[in-house]
């Protein structure tokens, strides 16, 4: 038997088996670093949704084929839980990060080949804008989207927008190289996996064991 709570000490849609267990969609959850904490606090509490989110644009002259690209992505979210969580707020003390089994990758291609070169750069501008400013639902997992537009036959840019609090800059440079690692590989033909990455749950761990006397002190 399966139980969805909606709010309660979970903070929203927790899943709890009979013995109270989390279901198999909710694979783990842990409380916030300081950081994290401090990102979610400004984003919530902001009239701005753009605050602390994320936007990285690439250009790429190559052909490339979307759908494989696609592939590359899901098969990297599937081996991060940081590209599976979202984050749990209303009700709680503390906040709360959920990370999923599984979830929906917000991917899309947009082909502008028909538009001039000045009518791109401006639409892209714009959209830009736009996509900043829409923010993304944090209490969805995952907070992020990929959008890939077609300007040539051999041109494209992709737009990768996320919150900061599921990734600093060392963690979306990594992302980024083993999706296009993963890209390459399923070009060519090749048969792999990629195992899960540790997850966050150890630093927490450390950081909640910590002497924080200890570490004031040291920093005075």
């Amino acid at each position: 038997m399966i139980v969805a709570l909606g709010g309660g000490a979970l903070g929203g849609r927790a899943v709890l088996t009979k013995n109270g267990a989390l279901a198999p969609t909710i694979l783990d959850q842990f409380e916030l670093t300081p950081m994290q904490h401090g990102m979610l606090f400004e984003s919530v509490f902001s009239d701005r949704p753009s605050v602390n989110i994320e936007q990285i644009v690439m250009h790429m002259d190559e052909e490339l084929d979307s759908e494989l690209l696609r592939q590359a992505w899901r098969s990297v979210q599937r081996r991060h839980a940081a590209l599976r969580t979202c984050f749990r707020w209303q009700g709680l003390a503390l906040p709360h990060q959920e990370v999923h089994a599984d979830a929906p990758l917000n991917y899309e291609v947009l082909d502008w080949r028909i538009l001039s070169v000045a009518r791109q750069e401006s639409e892209l501008e714009a959209f830009l804008t736009a996509d900043r400013e829409a923010g993304v639902h944090l209490d969805e997992p995952a907070p992020m989207r990929i959008r890939l537009f077609r300007l040539g036959d051999s041109s494209w840019t992709m737009v990768w927008t996320f919150h900061h609090a599921l990734l600093d800059g060392r963690g979306f440079t990594l992302v980024l190289e083993e999706v296009f690692a993963a890209y390459e590989r399923t070009k060519r033909g090749d048969r792999f996996s990629l195992f899960p990455a540790p997850t966050m749950r150890p630093h927490m761990e450390a950081l909640r064991e910590r002497d924080l006397d200890a570490a004031e002190t040291f920093f005075r």
